[in-house]
């Protein structure tokens, strides 16, 4: 009986080189898988990078707003400042202004929520690590001076309801005039600190690349209540004056 082994289908050679071939042919299917993600994440931060253009270009709008308008409010402020220490037994009361949005102020200021919808959800799904390293740099720091804004802005709303006792002639003593000053002053100090916020999200905002064109703000300044309101009663409004420095 003869027994026969198989013989090898290929010599080394032949098998090294059909190993070869695969490899390479593997190689070459994760660079095209590689080449597909590159160009699927291009797009999806070109849609990010308009997205971004978008929401600030409102964050843009509304620190400009603010930017001007500080000095407007700081004024005001300082009239019913005067008006409390200048009263006596009662409180002189101040003018009391209404709007289709305001019910009652005696105080004309910006409100704003200072969006950042687009960029925490572009953080959340991994896409801000794909731009522009300096671009993304600048925008978190653009953000991040906005939401400061932000929480002082709430905290300057709050103020604005309880100083509308400003405009009723309430009784007056040491204790309770004093009081009204100092939140009164607690006031124009959150205002100039959004002023210098505002102003350095304006600096990032530009520094990024991505500001709005100048057409856009003043078309939203233009329809600004607060700047409206500055401009009917003669109140001087500042000016923009991008900074990064404190």
């Amino acid at each position: 009986m003869h027994f026969h082994l198989p013989k090898p289908l290929h010599g080394w050679r032949e098998f090294a080189g059909e190993v070869g071939i695969i490899v390479v042919g593997v190689l070459i299917a994760l660079a095209c898988e590689q080449v597909v993600a590159n160009w699927q994440w291009h797009e999806r931060s070109e849609q990010a990078l308009k997205a971004l253009r978008h929401e600030l270009a409102q964050e843009d709008a509304f620190a400009t707003e603010m930017a001007v308008s500080v000095p407007c409010v700081d004024q005001q402020l300082a009239a019913l400042e005067d008006r409390v220490a200048g009263s006596g037994a009662r409180l002189n009361p101040a003018p009391n202004y209404s709007e289709a949005i305001y019910s009652r102020y005696t105080f004309r200021a910006p409100s704003r929520e200072w969006p950042d919808q687009v960029w925490q959800a572009l953080v959340a799904e991994g896409v801000t690590s794909h731009l522009d390293p300096v671009i993304r740099q600048r925008v978190d720091l653009a953000y991040q001076f906005s939401r400061e804004n932000r929480a002082t802005n709430r905290q300057t709303d709050a103020l604005a309801y309880r100083l509308q006792l400003l405009s009723r002639a309430v009784p007056l003593d040491p204790t309770s005039r004093n009081h009204l000053i100092e939140e009164i002053e607690e006031a124009r100090g959150y205002f100039d600190d959004m002023k210098l916020r505002s102003n350095q999200t304006l600096f990032a905002i530009r520094a990024s690349g991505l500001a709005p064109k100048n057409s856009a703000i003043d078309g939203f300044l233009k329809h600004s209540g607060t700047v409206q309101f500055c401009r009917a009663h003669a109140i001087p409004l500042g000016k923009v004056e991008p900074r990064l420095e404190t």
